[in-house]
């Protein structure tokens, strides 16, 4: 029988003495007082043997869970530090990437910048040209236009009837 077991039958044996002539008092048995004081006597180690193993394992099953807690948070803190460092890297990769881009962009603005100013010197240059090649043409036209002129003048005068001779007013000889 179990100690508490044995501590209510203790209880019994109590609640159903008999009674003294003075209050409070109760006789009981001296053999039945002994006897279930002795079994708690016995039961006693092998319960407390029982408390204490269950107090070891309690104790081993606590220092378990300290371990395997303390395992769970370093490699929770692990991915989280690992975690952390590849954000670090996404973020310094991305930095940079926006700096190439900005780079880049720079770059572009100063090429689009140059082009315009070699497209306006080009321009430039081909509308002087033009400028210049209608002026010879111009000066070609004119002198062409001299030419042909020249040349019907001279046509027409080769074209033209002689010129009848003129008579004199006078009576002649």
């Amino acid at each position: 029988m179990d100690v508490l077991g044995l501590i209510e039958e203790l209880q019994d044996l109590m609640e159903h003495a008999s009674m003294f002539p003075w209050p409070g008092r109760r006789a009981i048995s001296y053999d039945a007082f002994f006897r279930v004081t002795e079994e708690i006597k016995r039961a006693l180690p092998e319960e407390v043997a029982q408390a204490r193993a269950i107090m070891e394992q309690r104790d081993r099953v606590l220092a378990e869970a300290a371990t395997q807690a303390r395992e769970i948070i370093d490699k929770a803190s692990e991915q989280s530090l690992a975690s952390l460092e590849n954000a670090r890297r996404q973020l310094e990769s991305m930095v940079s990437d926006e700096e190439v881009v900005r780079r880049a962009e720079a770059r572009a603005v100063e090429i689009i910048e140059a082009a315009g100013r070699e497209g306006d010197q080009i321009r430039a240059e081909a509308d002087q040209y033009a400028a210049d090649l209608l002026d010879r043409l111009s000066a070609f036209i004119v002198r062409m236009h001299d030419s042909v002129t020249e040349g019907r003048r001279a046509l027409s005068e080769r074209m033209a009837p002689p010129a009848a001779p003129v008579a004199d007013s006078q009576p002649g000889p």
